[in-house]
């Protein structure tokens, strides 16, 4: 066995390959520097996480696998440069490798504990994302003046829940993104405006839905 699978890391043939199956399972391709940003990106989200609490266990290859389809579906939705804000964003996902994938879009990464932010700020800086501000602070310290074209969350909300924070941080008619499942979907009104169905590798379904803040009167 070699070290990198002895110690839970992905070769990195074996994290090259993850990435290349998973963009073109969801419909994309990776330019060469993607793929460098990439591999770096999850090659350090597993070595902070074994230290602090970022998100699951795996290698880079199993995080790559369970996450980056994630990523995909923003990237399919958000297809214009926007200002995108990531509520709770954790260890950067999925707006880290969004912010990779459309660099045209200016990400906002809204985290208030400090373990975590310091992780966010080490890898924004390693990978010299210029298109990504941090803001160590809780969603209420920046829900007072709407500056954003879209608001997601991860994980971090309950669906109805954070379609009404979300579209206190969006201009009017800004789209407010919430991560999900079928059935979870289905049991949100009013529905979304749009949908995006994806299957990750061990064939699980998720859906991405897209919900139209409501426009000032």
């Amino acid at each position: 066995m070699s070290r990198g699978a002895a110690d839970g890391r992905s070769s990195p043939k074996s994290l090259s390959e993850s990435l290349q199956r998973v963009a073109k399972g969801s419909g994309f391709s990776l330019t060469e520097d993607q793929q460098l940003m990439l591999s770096l990106y999850f090659n350090r989200l597993r070595h902070w996480n074994s230290h602090i609490n970022l998100t699951g266990p795996g290698s880079e290859a199993d995080l790559v696998a369970e996450h980056l389809p994630d990523s995909f579906a923003l990237a399919a939705v958000l297809t214009t440069p926007c200002r995108v804000v990531d509520v709770g964003s954790g260890g950067g996902l999925p707006a880290i490798p969004f912010a990779v994938l459309c660099p045209n879009c200016r990400v906002t990464l809204v985290e208030p504990r400090a373990k975590r932010v310091a992780f966010l700020r080490t890898i924004v800086r390693e990978l010299g994302l210029a298109n990504v501000e941090i803001r160590a602070a809780r969603v209420e310290a920046i829900a007072a003046d709407p500056a954003f074209d879209a608001a997601l969350s991860r994980a971090t909300f309950p669906p109805a829940e954070w379609l009404a924070i979300g579209a206190g941080l969006v201009t009017p008619g800004g789209r407010v993104i919430v991560f999900g499942t079928d059935d979870g979907m289905a049991g949100i009104s009013p529905p979304p405006s749009a949908t995006r169905a994806y299957v990750l590798a061990d064939g699980r379904r998720r859906v991405l839905g897209v919900f139209l803040a409501q426009c000032s009167t």
